[in-house]
């Protein structure tokens, strides 16, 4: 055990988040990794906003994107198969803010934007594990330029800090 894996009082380092529960339990609520700082201060869990927002119909899989200069997240998003081509992108943004919404989540952790990836995210093409679990690194990669986009949109917006 080094000062690495042991706090000073005594706690392990497991890279897990936790929440003291009723009964003087400790509950698992996330992974640190996937706690972000905003620009606004706040930290916001990935894994927890898609799956706020993966209650929309029009959604098969959501990849939400937030670093240290956003005011508010942005998100990739993989639609289901039977969403149909009469859908727009503003249709789904706006169902994703109702389920924000709905999930309680509070102003600065609602969706700024999104970009739609038009190929299904499959754990044959890479996207996915074999567990349906986002691969992030390779969604980012394969939407480079869809998250430049949003990127350069929240810049001239003010909803990004310059660097």
């Amino acid at each position: 055990l080094t000062k690495e894996t042991v706090t000073e009082d005594g706690w392990l380092r497991t890279g897990d988040v936790g929440q003291w529960v009723e009964g003087g339990r400790l509950a698992v609520i996330d992974r640190i990794r996937n706690l972000v700082k905003m620009a606004t201060g706040e930290f916001v869990a990935l894994e927890a906003l898609e799956s706020a927002y993966a209650v929309s119909a029009y959604v098969a899989h959501i990849c939400v994107v937030a670093d240290a200069r956003m005011r508010r997240p942005c998100a990739l998003v993989s639609l289901t198969e039977q969403t149909t081509h009469s859908v727009t992108a503003d249709m789904v943004y706006n169902d994703l803010l109702a389920a924000g919404r709905l999930a309680g989540l509070p102003p600065p952790h609602m969706l700024a934007h999104i970009r739609i990836d038009p190929e299904p995210w499959t754990p044959e093409n890479g996207l996915l594990t074999a567990a349906n679990k986002l691969r992030r690194s390779a969604i980012h990669k394969r939407n480079e330029s869809s998250l430049q986009a949003m990127f350069e949109l929240m810049d001239r917006r003010g909803e990004r800090l310059s660097e």
